[in-house]
């Protein structure tokens, strides 16, 4: 059978469920013909051939189970401790954006860039000295 022809004939019958689907749905129609009970489809059956790609995804996501989660406690105080400190801070606060406004969209790429480098080197100094105080403190307990 051509590939065509057999599309046809799919479509065919896709159409003529779907038509007695629907037909099934009106109870009286359903009364009329004496069909007592609405009956379902199962679901088909499919078996797929391996994928080639099939091996790394499951390996992508082996990696992100176990490297992207800290059993470490160590790593996981240094997380509470970015936390508590640092949960509040924006990279680019609204009061300190609109403070020159209106601005040009060129004015304004270059005001985002500039607060959040600001807020980039708050953020490395103060974690860096909380790092230290914090390994101080646990290396000597």
């Amino acid at each position: 059978m051509e590939l065509g022809a057999e599309a046809e004939v799919f479509l065919e019958e896709g159409a003529r469920l779907s038509l007695l689907r629907y037909k099934l749905l009106d109870h009286e129609w359903r009364s009329s013909r004496g069909v007592r009970r609405y009956p379902f489809a199962w679901p088909r059956l499919v078996v797929r051939a391996p994928l080639p790609w099939h091996s790394s995804v499951l390996l992508g996501r082996q990696f992100c189970r176990h490297n992207l989660f800290t059993p470490h406690p160590v790593l996981r105080r240094l997380q509470r401790l970015f936390e508590q400190h640092f949960a509040h801070t924006l990279f680019v606060p609204a009061e300190k954006l609109s403070a020159d406004s209106p601005l040009t969209p060129q004015q304004l790429e270059a005001r985002v860039d500039a607060l959040c480098a600001e807020t980039r080197v708050l953020l490395q100094q103060q974690f860096v000295f909380l790092t230290i105080i914090f390994f101080l403190v646990w290396f000597f307990m």
